[in-house]
């Protein structure tokens, strides 16, 4: 008898840990992080606001004293590219090496957002477009779109 309810018992204990297993793979898929990349820091910023803890936010540039005209990009830049979902950068000839490294590990998965497209108004040689309350503003939408959008696959239906 004793051989039979051990049986039974640990029969249930392993249905309960597959079980337990399986939920914390699904809570897991559910909560899995947005990575994004942002070519400069004050559109990282934007994804980090409008992200909040649903995002892992990397920007490549963050030193004011940088010129973007003149980055050299590194291997951590082109790792971050290589696995983000959502990658930001300003276009329009600011940042011209992010089209490089994003050429480097094509994905038809990720998703690249160009302030310098999305922008409502350009100053003509100008690509500082998110200095224009509007513009920032419209960029801010495309970011937010751009992550329900790849968010979504890793929600519950």
């Amino acid at each position: 008898m004793r051989k039979a309810f051990f049986r039974g018992s640990h029969a249930i204990f392993v249905f309960a840990l597959i079980f337990l297993f399986g939920a914390a793979v699904l809570n897991a898929q559910t909560t899995r992080v947005v990575n994004v990349v942002a070519a400069e820091n004050f559109y990282g910023d934007m994804a980090r606001q409008i992200g909040g803890d649903r995002v892992s936010v990397t920007s490549i540039m963050s030193d004011p004293n940088v010129d973007p005209h003149e980055y050299e990009s590194s291997v951590d830049d082109a790792k971050a590219l290589a696995s983000a979902d959502l990658v930001i950068e300003n276009g329009g000839g600011y940042d011209d090496w992010m089209d490089k490294l994003l050429s480097a590990s094509p994905s038809t998965s990720r998703v690249v957002l160009k302030g310098f497209d999305i922008a409502p108004n350009k100053l003509p040689d100008n690509e500082h477009v998110w200095y224009s309350p509007d513009n920032a503003g419209a960029i801010a939408h495309a970011i937010a779109r751009s992550l329900a959008a790849v968010r979504r696959p890793f929600l519950k239906e």
